[in-house]
């Protein structure tokens, strides 16, 4: 199966437009500015993305003509994504929502339509071989991941620690770390946690934390005293992911040297990959 067709209303810049595309390769130019960001979060928000990255339109998606101000801006705008192509193996999944054109071949639409009321957003996501459609489930909708690359714009920053990192993201959705309850990484991190926690209480760091609590005792109100200890990260495996980074290293040069930008450009290419790979085994 493949994207065949993207249309658009009201979206972004676009009030209207239809996109067709090939089962292969297709490439999107333009200049800045001329619109292919729109394209392709369109896409992303109808079909959401391998990383699950937290996608929600907002009142800027709907359409506003340049020359006009913001009373004009348009309450309401639908993306609509047609997938053909289908083999009997994926066609199974979607039966519920699929159609039959002239020659008898599937086809599957999935829109998203959203609409604005006093600053807020309301959107829908359905499917069908009509206008109407149904709600699409959540498993379905599961398979219809598209695997987005982001924007390299400063590679080494998206692969250091931070909440949210791109690369806790990717590793976050990899099977290896599916089981996020009883992850051998979990019970490395509580090891971790305790030898700096007895670090902090009865070794040197000792007097720190208790000039630390002392402080923070005097802050505290006499019915909700408060106290601190440190770690390096929370039980959740996601918070663990969240403070790991990936580092470049030559096996070449036997001393500790500094890669530059496009060696780090290619190490965060080969993290994205991994999204790649999994849509690819799934598929």
């Amino acid at each position: 199966m493949y994207l065949h067709c993207l249309k658009m209303e009201n979206f972004r810049r676009y009030e209207q437009l239809e996109v067709e595309f090939n089962s292969g390769l297709n490439l999107l130019v333009g200049e800045n500015d001329s619109g292919k960001t729109a394209i392709v979060d369109a896409i992303k928000y109808v079909l959401n993305t391998q990383s699950y990255e937290y996608l929600r339109p907002c009142v800027e998606d709907f359409y506003l003509d340049s020359s006009k101000d913001e009373s004009h801006r348009a309450t309401e705008f639908r993306v609509e994504c047609t997938f053909k192509g289908f083999d009997k193996h994926e066609a199974k999944h979607f039966i519920e929502w699929l159609g039959t054109d002239e020659d008898k071949n599937y086809f599957l639409k999935v829109w998203i339509s959203a609409s604005r009321k006093t600053g807020r957003v309301f959107y829908d996501v359905k499917a069908g071989s009509d206008d109407e459609g149904v709600a699409i489930n959540g498993e379905a909708r599961d398979l219809l991941r598209a695997t987005y690359l982001k924007p390299l714009r400063d590679a080494e920053s998206e692969l250091t620690p931070k909440k949210g990192s791109r690369l806790s993201q990717i590793l976050y959705n990899h099977d290896v770390f599916e089981d996020e309850e009883n992850h051998r990484l979990l019970r490395i991190m509580s090891l971790t946690n305790k030898a700096i926690e007895k670090f902090f209480t009865t070794h040197d760091g000792k007097e720190l934390l208790l000039d630390i609590n002392t402080y923070l005792d005097e802050f505290s109100l006499e019915n909700n005293k408060l106290n601190s200890r440190f770690n390096v990260s929370d039980s959740s495996l996601k918070s663990v992911l969240e403070k790991l980074s990936l580092r470049l290293f030559n096996q070449s040069v036997s001393e500790n040297n500094n890669q530059g930008l496009g060696s780090h450009n290619l190490l965060y290419i080969a993290a994205e990959l991994l999204l790649l790979k999994k849509a690819t085994i799934r598929a």
